[in-house]
């Protein structure tokens, strides 16, 4: 789908690539990237993939120089693609192999886990191994530590509402991820049980709606770069 909401045109520089297995949350996802500011941009979605294949599939479906991968509970603030199209653009480098933007779960007050922009050919040059756990991240970070590769880490700001989801929804995650075959699922599912819980207490709607407001506020009272970058572009 092509959105067209601006003057930045990501199209050619950064490809953004949706992964989902069908939770009720992708079709907020997807409402939020409707609501981006400033910005046009096309995505593509992956449906119902193995997360390796997934992860491969976003690694190899075009030739621009980043792509940034978002999972179907990632609900982006509307001036979010703006703001990684600046940072990306002003801290390029040939040795940044990914860029790390925080989420936030607004139910823990806390930041947590990322929005990523991978550099393709950095990338590529790494490839995608699932580890015990089910997850690539651990295994992609120490080989690109080996090939002596940077991150660009955005730690104090808060770009999207991690979105809590049913059990349901979340059991199906874990399980193409294949966490429900580890020892340890245990504790991942004492995890979904209780974003079952928010999910019940605060409807998707209203997640979305949180994207803009709470993590504007969130941003606000930590006074971080992309508070700064949300004023600047206000308005524009």
């Amino acid at each position: 789908m092509y959105i067209n909401n601006g003057d930045v045109y990501l199209e050619g520089f950064i490809d953004i690539l949706v992964i989902t297995n069908g939770r009720e949350s992708y079709k907020y996802v997807i409402d939020s990237l409707k609501r981006q500011k400033n910005v046009n941009f096309n995505f593509v979605v992956f449906e119902d993939l193995s997360w390796l294949d997934a992860c491969n599939a976003c690694l190899v479906c075009s030739n621009s120089p980043y792509y940034m991968r978002l999972d179907d509970d990632m609900i982006l603030h509307p001036y979010a693609l703006h703001y990684f199209f600046n940072t990306v653009i002003n801290n390029q480098s040939d040795n940044i192999v990914t860029y790390y933007y925080k989420l936030w779960e607004t139910w823990n007050n806390r930041i947590c886990g990322a929005v990523k922009i991978y550099n393709r050919k950095l990338t590529k040059n790494i490839g995608f191994e699932i580890d015990e756990r089910g997850k690539v991240d651990k295994i992609f970070k120490k080989k690109a530590i080996e090939k002596r590769y940077k991150y660009y880490s955005d730690k104090k700001n808060a770009v999207a509402i991690h979105a809590a989801c049913s059990y349901d929804d979340n059991f199906k995650y874990s399980n193409l991820r294949k966490e429900t075959d580890n020892k340890e699922f245990k504790i991942r599912e004492k995890e979904i049980k209780y974003l079952d819980s928010v999910y019940r207490k605060i409807p998707l709607s209203k997640q979305l709606e949180m994207a803009d407001k709470d993590l504007t506020e969130y941003n606000k009272k930590n006074n971080t770069k992309f508070y700064k970058f949300i004023e600047a572009n206000n308005g524009n």
